[in-house]
């Protein structure tokens, strides 16, 4: 009687935690697709500053949206480097973890 009401309730559990199991997968991909995206991004961003820098003497217009796309680098690249701690912390905790098991 008892495996009757317990079992179908355990299925439940089961397939709801394999199901949240699978959305963290599905974010954590995405997130990594992103970060790869974004490093892209900032390294042409840091290509057109490099020669933005120099041409900012000379040109009035290029200094004028040099600013703020140094400061859009700045933003991307302090992303980029909040994440990789991020990640890289977590990854200390799981090792540290699976050390004492």
């Amino acid at each position: 009687m008892v495996d009757a009401i317990v079992s179908p309730l355990l299925e439940q559990l089961i397939s709801f935690a394999v199901e949240e199991v699978k959305q963290q997968v599905m974010l954590v991909t995405g997130v990594k697709q992103e970060v790869k995206k974004l490093t892209s991004h900032l390294q042409a961003i840091q290509a057109v500053l490099s020669d933005a820098e120099q041409r900012q003497v000379k040109e009035e217009s290029v200094r004028l949206w040099l600013g703020p796309l140094k400061d859009v680098s700045y933003d991307i690249e302090d992303v980029l480097d909040e994440w990789i701690c991020c990640t890289c912390l977590r990854g200390r905790r799981r090792s540290k973890k699976s050390m004492k098991s």
